[in-house]
């Protein structure tokens, strides 16, 4: 625990010491990669567009549904997957 603090405490004062020492040119090249990165992800990233669901849908997602095979730390792999919406 005290080996992992230390590295943590040393790493963050190594990398406060690289931003105090770094020129211009440096932190301008950065921020041109990082608006050019946000630029990218805007591009890829689309609007999530979601339809209404049919009465057929609706019924058939229920509790109708078999159970998975696998079944991992308690609950299914369906399950999981609704938890995670």
């Amino acid at each position: 625990m005290l080996l992992r603090i230390s590295y943590l405490l040393m790493r963050w004062l190594f990398g406060l010491v690289v931003l105090v020492f770094r020129g211009d040119e440096a932190k301008d090249t950065e921020l041109l990669v990082l608006r050019h990165e946000n630029a990218v992800l805007r591009r890829h990233a689309s609007r999530v567009r979601y339809e209404p669901a049919s009465p057929v849908q609706v019924s058939g997602s229920g509790g109708g549904m078999a159970a998975p095979q696998s079944q991992v730390g308690g609950c299914s792999a369906l399950q999981r997957i609704r938890l995670l919406w």
